[in-house]
C-alpha cells in the first residue's frame, strides 16, 4: 500500500515538473527570436547601406513596370515602356525617385536617407512614408494613378493598392493582379460601379 501511496504522490510532481520545464524552453526561444528581429532591425536604420536580402520572403520587387518582352501586360492595363518609371508616382515627380550617386534613395520629406534597395519592399523606412509610393505597406501614403485627368489629380489611399478591387480608372493601382478572396468576388457582369481583378479601363479622357 505505501508503494501505490507514493507513486500516486509523484505522479501530479512529475507532470508540475514537465510543464515548467517546456514552459522555460519556450519562453526561451521567444526570447531568442525577439533578439534576433531586434539585431536585424537595427541593421536598417535611415542612413544603412548594408545591401540585405531581409524580408526577401514577401518582397513587392514588381514595383517597377516590367518591358512588353519581360511580361505580357494585359490589354486594359496602360504601357509603359521605361524600366525607370515608378508606379504611383507623378510624372513631374519620377526624378526624386531616381537613386543618388551613393545607390541610396532620399526620403521627400524628411530628407532621410536609406539604401535604394528599401525602395517599395513593402516596409515603411522614411518616416514620410515616401519610400513605398507602389505598395500597401505605408497605409497613410498616397498612390497616384498612372492615368492622370487634365483638370484632377487622381489619388488613392495606399493601403487600398493591390487589394483586389479597381479604384483608379486604369487599374494602375492593381498591378500585381491579385484576385480578392474567392468568397468575395463577383461575376463581371455583376459588377456595378465597382469593379474587380481583373481590372477594365474605364478613364474618360
Amino acid at each position: 500500500m505505501n508503494i501505490f501511496r507514493y507513486r500516486y504522490f509523484f505522479r501530479p510532481k512529475r507532470c508540475i515538473i514537465f510543464t515548467t520545464i517546456v514552459i522555460a524552453f519556450f519562453l526561451m526561444y521567444q526570447l531568442f527570436s525577439v533578439g534576433q528581429l531586434g539585431k536585424e532591425l537595427s541593421r536598417r536604420g535611415p542612413r544603412s547601406r548594408l545591401q540585405t536580402n531581409f524580408r526577401s520572403y514577401e518582397k513587392a520587387d514588381g514595383f517597377m513596370m516590367p518591358k512588353k518582352s519581360d511580361k505580357e501586360v494585359l490589354p486594359e492595363q496602360p504601357e509603359v515602356d521605361s524600366l525607370n518609371f515608378v508606379i504611383g508616382v507623378l510624372s513631374s515627380s519620377q526624378e526624386l525617385y531616381k537613386p543618388t550617386v551613393r545607390n541610396t534613395f532620399r526620403c521627400l520629406r524628411s530628407g532621410e536617407e536609406i539604401d535604394y534597395s528599401f525602395l517599395n519592399d513593402n516596409y515603411c523606412d522614411c518616416t514620410d512614408f515616401s519610400d513605398e509610393p507602389s505598395t500597401s505597406a505605408c497605409n497613410v501614403g498616397k498612390f497616384y494613378c498612372t492615368h492622370q485627368s487634365e483638370h484632377n489629380v487622381n489619388s488613392i489611399v495606399s493601403y487600398k493598392v493591390n487589394d483586389g478591387v479597381c479604384d483608379c480608372c486604369d487599374g494602375s493601382d492593381e498591378w500585381l493582379h491579385i484576385k480578392p478572396p474567392e468568397h468575395s468576388q463577383v461575376p463581371a457582369i455583376k459588377q456595378k460601379g465597382i469593379y474587380q481583378v481583373p481590372c477594365p479601363m474605364k478613364c474618360k479622357s
